[in-house]
């Protein structure tokens, strides 16, 4: 079994994070929120909230370009 906890954070929280290593990110609420609603990112609702997997997400802010998926603005896949 896995002793290392599991980072749960709200959408505001991983921003807040994020900001902490990159003041100048372009990382928004609503980005995160698309990743979550797409399936990209693990997470779970509790009531209106979004509860994100903080590691799963820094996972895929840095995988390389050619295995992102690129989201348009109604969570359609681009390429």
């Amino acid at each position: 079994m896995n002793s290392t906890p599991v980072r749960i954070r709200t959408i505001p929280q991983c921003l807040n994070e994020i900001k902490s290593l990159d003041n100048n990110t372009a990382v928004t609420e609503n980005f995160i929120r698309l990743l979550c609603k797409s399936g990209y990112v693990k997470h779970f609702k509790s009531g209106n909230k979004y509860l994100v997997n903080l590691d799963d997400l820094f996972h895929y802010l840095n995988n390389s370009p050619d295995s992102i998926i690129f989201l348009g603005t109604a969570g359609q896949e681009t390429n």
